[in-house]
């Protein structure tokens, strides 16, 4: 069994609740183990579904399963008399008994089980070492009752949320909508703005992030501190705007030109640098004459004329256009599709290894809750006004709901992971990165 698998049978077989505990309420309907207790809510029921069928699931190599194993499936083992019960096959444990009558692991980590089967090939079967002289075999435990203890008040997650911006949209629809209720989780919400809320995480005064950028998570763990990538947030909501009456067509006519930019840091600049550079030939910090300041000052050196053009960023440049006196010549996030065929990544959601380890069930329960308010700001266009985003004409709702439904994705993937790998490479030769850490990111839990 592997390790994705012996997580996802501890957290699942939490879903399956039954029969003890239901006769003990004197249910007058006989229930029969694996069936789920009566009177469950539909959210209830739907988590029961979830956890039933991620214990049938059957894995495979390509997904983790090896190179030793117990079982293909949670349910190979936790079968009788029902799914979700002891295993007609007893595991194998093994170990030591020292002269002080101690017990002694043969692993260094302290396992003492060996697995009983291994994948094709059979390169990597387990075989107990001669020197043990404990030699144990143990039938599976049942699951029955799980879920009737994680069914209690659940302990409240803090999670870091920008107050402004993207990253901070998805939270509001959580709150409104409800949706931590709706997927078991008690969500403490820590508002902070963005450079702040960086902070905050790197010295760990919460566990999960909603607004990670993925630059500073890849620094962050490249320096040492054990935190991961789970999910991804927003794509790049940068763009490069000129006065509606100046002649720029391009970011190419503005070639020894003032331009003013939001960030020489950022991983949207390090993007554009490499954008660029392979489609107009040019290099960003030595063909233009750069401006970098906040951006609401570039926005004022642009009306005043003291800038070309200026690199900036949603909702500032929405507001600009709105105003109908400046062009947005370059999408940042559709340039690098048109070049690179994948969406360009921004923001993450964010996890401290231990804690993500510790709460496997309560990550994937607030990715699926993130997933669904992502899947609600994509139809519903009055969810900006009825969260309190933005408080404006249906003109305006409209013109948000154009620009911000397309900043999410519903892609966590290893194609949207290799195509930002330029990204980082770009800003490592920028100086802005030392090196990228394989282990940045997981799948593990967004199945």
């Amino acid at each position: 069994m592997s390790a994705r698998m012996m997580w996802r049978c501890a957290a699942t077989g939490a879903a399956l609740v039954w029969v003890v505990s239901a006769l003990v309420l004197g249910q007058a309907r006989s229930v029969q183990p694996g069936d789920p207790l009566p009177g469950l809510t539909p959210p209830e029921f739907e988590e029961f579904r979830l956890g039933l069928d991620d214990f049938l699931e059957v894995e495979t190599a390509e997904e983790g399963l090896g190179p030793a194993f117990n079982g293909t499936s949670c349910a190979a083992c936790h079968n009788v008399p029902a799914v979700g019960g002891i295993s007609p096959v007893a595991e194998v444990r093994a170990g030591r008994q020292m002269p002080d009558g101690s017990f002694a692991a043969l692993d260094p980590g302290g396992e003492s089980l060996f697995h009983l089967f291994s994948i094709p090939g059979h390169a990597c079967q387990p075989t107990i070492p001669r020197d043990a002289n404990v030699i144990v075999r143990r039938v599976p435990l049942p699951l029955f009752g799980a879920g009737l203890a994680c069914a209690q008040s659940p302990k409240p997650v803090r999670i870091g949320v920008a107050t402004s911006g993207g990253t901070t949209l998805p939270a509001l629809v959580i709150s409104q909508r409800k949706l931590d209720e709706k997927h078991g989780l008690k969500i403490e919400w820590v508002r902070l703005d963005q450079a702040a809320l960086q902070k905050a995480f790197a010295l760990r005064q919460f566990d999960v992030s909603f607004a990670e950028v993925a630059s500073d998570l890849i620094r962050q763990r490249a320096r040492g501190d054990k935190v991961k990538s789970v999910y991804a947030g927003i794509m790049a909501n940068v763009y490069l705007l000129v006065k509606k009456d100046a002649p720029y067509k391009t970011i190419a006519d503005l070639k020894g030109k003032k331009l003013g930019l939001y960030s020489l840091t950022s991983s949207s600049t390090a993007a554009i640098v490499r954008m660029v550079r392979e489609k107009w030939k040019l290099e960003l910090r030595k063909d233009f004459e750069l401006v970098v300041a906040p951006p609401p000052v570039l926005a004022g050196l642009l009306q005043k004329g003291d800038i070309e053009g200026m690199i900036n960023v949603d909702p500032l440049v929405l507001r600009l256009l709105e105003s109908g006196n400046y062009r947005q010549i370059l999408d940042a996030d559709g340039e690098w599709q048109a070049q690179k065929g994948a969406r360009l990544l921004v923001t993450t959601l964010a996890a401290w290894d231990d804690y993500a380890q510790k709460n496997p069930d309560e990550i994937r329960r607030l990715i699926r809750a993130y997933k669904e308010a992502v899947e609600i700001i994509g139809k519903d266009p009055q969810v900006y006004v009825s969260t309190g985003f933005i408080k404006d004409t249906p003109e305006t709702v409209k013109l948000f709901h154009e620009r911000f439904s397309k900043l999410y994705t519903g892609q966590w993937n290893q194609a949207l992971i290799d195509s930002n790998r330029a990204v980082f490479d770009t800003a490592i030769e920028m100086g802005n990165l030392e090196s990228v850490p394989a282990d940045w990111y997981t799948f593990e839990y967004a199945n």
